[in-house]
């Protein structure tokens, strides 16, 4: 299962989410797949970012799609609601130093996932145009993931890009929209999973989300997963190395 792993914001459960901080240490235990998620700054910065504002990266409102990236290096993405005060001074990272540390780390796969909050401030176009230079010549594997198909479908016609959905319901897998991007990869919330189904009903290999418990994770793939995200890499790795002493 080790690597069948995917550490979802790097390594969320023990360290501020998408930061440069919880991805090295989710990769110095071996994580061999990483998601991330992208916000766009008002001046095109993609940076790492799940939500709009800062409320709980930073305890600011501030929208980070309405400011400049000047004007993020005040806050730290420490997580003070999660986490205290432990992290604080962690600085917010930019797509472009995620792509320098993954470079260390050659046959990681990256997951990056483009936010449809930016993508409805800004359009498709300017998403791409602030996107694709940067990983167009990418050391490792890499993938875009979105919510929004059509965000995917302008990555993978102007730019050529691996291209993998977000489901946001079961039966979207089985669309034409989806079929039209054939991807070799969907990602889907174990939630989503009617009680009568199983990953192998799906018609293209599958990574599940919110998946913190290494049984949860060996019944899924048993059931035809073919990778796991979780909030908690660290704990799962760790627990498979215990399991194999």
């Amino acid at each position: 299962m080790h690597d069948l792993l995917i550490a979802h914001r790097g390594w969320q459960r023990r360290y501020p989410e998408n930061t440069l901080l919880g991805i090295e240490q989710a990769l110095l235990l071996g994580a061999r797949h990483i998601e991330i998620d992208i916000q766009l700054t008002a001046d095109a910065v993609p940076v790492l970012c799940h939500d709009q504002t800062l409320e709980r990266l930073s305890a600011s409102p501030l929208n980070i799609n309405h400011c400049l990236y000047t004007d993020l290096a005040e806050h730290s993405a420490y997580e003070p609601q999660r986490l205290g005060d432990q992290f604080l001074g962690t600085p917010l990272s930019t797509l472009a130093e995620c792509l320098t540390l993954l470079a260390d780390y050659p046959e990681t796969t990256l997951y990056i996932e483009l936010k449809v909050e930016s993508a409805k401030t800004f359009g498709a176009d300017c998403i791409f145009e602030a996107i694709h230079p940067l990983i167009q010549h990418c050391a490792n594997p890499y993938a875009v993931i979105s919510f929004s198909l059509e965000l995917l479908q302008l990555f993978q016609q102007r730019g050529g890009h691996r291209v993998v959905p977000v489901l946001s319901s079961w039966q979207q897998a089985f669309s034409e929209e989806v079929q039209i991007l054939n991807p070799p990869l969907i990602f889907c919330d174990i939630h989503l999973i009617p009680e009568d189904s199983t990953p192998a009903d799906l018609p293209y290999p599958s990574a599940f989300y919110e998946v913190d418990r290494p049984e949860l994770a060996q019944q899924l793939l048993s059931e035809g997963a073919a990778l796991i995200e979780t909030f908690a890499i660290g704990e799962m790795l760790n627990a498979e190395s215990t399991a194999n002493t």
